[in-house]
């Protein structure tokens, strides 16, 4: 063997094991290497952030994403672009977004209930930060679990305590959001990971979740939805890894983080259904074992039941709140119809793609209201009329494509751990229903009420793209994988193009 051949093999050896020690160091250390990034994401540009322009902010995603496509180039040269390697990027890209629009949105704009009424989500994590305890009054915000208040709270005191004035240690507090949100992006790709599913699945997927815009918005959130998102996608990551394993970890974990989601948000009721389900599911499918499935199913209600209903007996006792308590809300109240409930005017993509102004508009088409308030909140985008009108039209054909496929899978959905995502599914969507034809308002018909739907949706979009892609017409392959490209690219471009806040954006008044 010559000097040069095996110089060349000992470069090759050296390169492959730099490249699986970058693969191990993301897989085992992810969660220190996301704190340590947006840590000086938000010294670099957070603290800054009123001087930093919306071209600096777009540069440097842009910057941001040039090493991730060199390494994109260098693997797939090298014959080790896989699977996981591109979902490791599109994860990171996602994050990238997150933090752009985070910059975009200080805590001041594009809200729910977190300034403007007399004990507002502000409110409540200062309560907790300035005076360790709990809400003594139960009337607006006051009402809600005090889980993730308190983990705000934390943030806040932290920022407060090296120096930050309180409109920055908020801030602070929204950099814990990006972290959480981004975990959820992690959990849902180790969910995907569980069923060791074919590339088109994962990569579909993982695209459409992280690209979503709304789940995009969820980052910058200083309410509880965003917190409440990451606690249940970590409950549905543990109904799968028990009904994989069923340990008494697995178990008590369920359990714990059941609780937890809803001790963010009473909203995460919506998880006993399908954790019922579950169960049940195991106790038919497993007879041999059925003892074993109740025990462990004691075990859950031991760990979940006192957690769970903790903070509404306490303000079922102080103010007589029912357990599901939710204070009225001032709206013009909408007719039910047919017409109001399921029609979207589809001329409406173009002449008007974004919801109306809850105060000032009507909203009473409840269809088109969620459509669009899945891509744009209930905010309007001065001069993005295009861009939007373009990602609701791409939206509407991922939307069909995933139709087609749960009517063509049918009952098969139910089969091995479908039926969890199906419930996963059908069960927010039901809730935001039921709330529409309950209390026909416009803050009632949100999508980020039904947002963790997104899970489910994401994750049979990815199973559409993989069976239609292998059908007979082979051609369909191209086409899904435009559509699904083209959806992210206009998302993100969308995003990227909202821009930086008004300089009246950081002049709140701390009272």
């Amino acid at each position: 063997m010559t000097n040069i051949t095996k110089e060349s093999k000992k470069g090759n050896v050296v390169k492959a094991a730099s490249t699986s020690l970058i693969h191990r160091l993301v897989k085992n250390f992810y969660v220190p290497i996301l704190a340590v990034f947006l840590l000086v994401v938000f010294t670099v540009f957070f603290l800054n952030d009123k001087t930093i322009s919306s071209s600096n902010i777009q540069i440097s995603f842009f910057i941001g994403i040039i090493p991730i496509l060199g390494y994109t180039v260098y693997l797939k040269s090298r014959k080790k672009l896989d699977t996981d390697s591109i979902a490791v990027m599109i994860i990171i890209v996602g994050v990238l977004l997150r933090v752009v629009y985070t910059l975009y949105t200080p805590f001041t704009i594009r809200q729910h209930d977190v300034i403007g009424s007399s004990f507002n989500h502000l409110d409540y994590i200062r309560q907790i930060a300035d005076k360790m305890s709990l809400p003594d009054v139960g009337y607006c915000q006051a009402y809600h679990p005090p889980l993730h208040h308190a983990i705000s709270a934390v943030f806040y005191k932290l920022g407060k305590v090296i120096g930050l004035n309180d409109f920055y240690s908020f801030r602070l507090v929204q950099l814990e959001m990006i972290f959480l949100n981004s975990m959820t992006l992690i959990y849902f790709y180790k969910i995907i990971k569980e069923f060791k599913p074919k590339k088109l699945v994962t990569l579909a997927a993982l695209a459409v979740f992280a690209f979503f815009p709304y789940n995009i918005y969820f980052a910058s959130f200083l309410n509880n939805d965003n917190t409440m998102y990451f606690f249940y996608i970590v409950t549905v990551y543990y109904m799968i890894r028990w009904m994989k394993n069923k340990s008494v970890k697995n178990v008590v974990l369920l359990g714990l983080f059941m609780s937890l989601t809803i001790l963010a948000k009473k909203n995460g009721i919506i998880l006993i259904p399908a954790v019922f389900a579950v169960f049940v599911a195991a106790y038919i499918r497993d007879k041999a074992g059925a003892k074993s499935i109740v025990k462990q199913a004691g075990i859950f209600l031991l760990v979940s039941v006192p957690l769970s209903i903790s903070y509404s007996l306490r303000n079922l006792v102080l103010f007589n709140q029912g357990l599901m308590y939710v204070p009225e809300v001032n709206f013009e109240k909408y007719a039910n119809t047919l017409k109001n409930l399921f029609y979207i005017p589809i001329q409406g993509f173009k002449t008007q793609p974004f919801t109306q102004d809850p105060f000032t508009g009507r909203s009473e088409l409840f269809a088109d209201y969620v459509l669009k308030s899945s891509l744009f909140g209930e905010w309007r985008f001065n001069g993005l009329e295009s861009i939007a009108t373009a990602l609701l039209i791409s939206t509407s054909v991922l939307i069909i494509i995933l139709a087609a496929y749960l009517i063509v899978q049918n009952k098969k959905l139910l089969n091995g751990y479908g039926f969890i995502f199906l419930l996963c599914l059908v069960l927010p969507f039901a809730l935001l229903f039921q709330s529409r034809l309950s209390n026909p308002v416009v803050c009632g018909q949100n999508f980020r009420y039904a947002g963790v739907g997104l899970i489910s949706a994401a994750f049979f979009y990815g199973h559409a793209v993989n069976k239609f892609s292998n059908s007979r017409f082979k051609f369909m392959k191209y086409v899904l994988a435009f559509i699904t490209v083209a959806f992210c690219l206009i998302s993100a471009i969308f995003v990227l193009k909202i821009g930086t806040a008004s300089p009246e954006a950081y002049q709140f008044n701390f009272n």
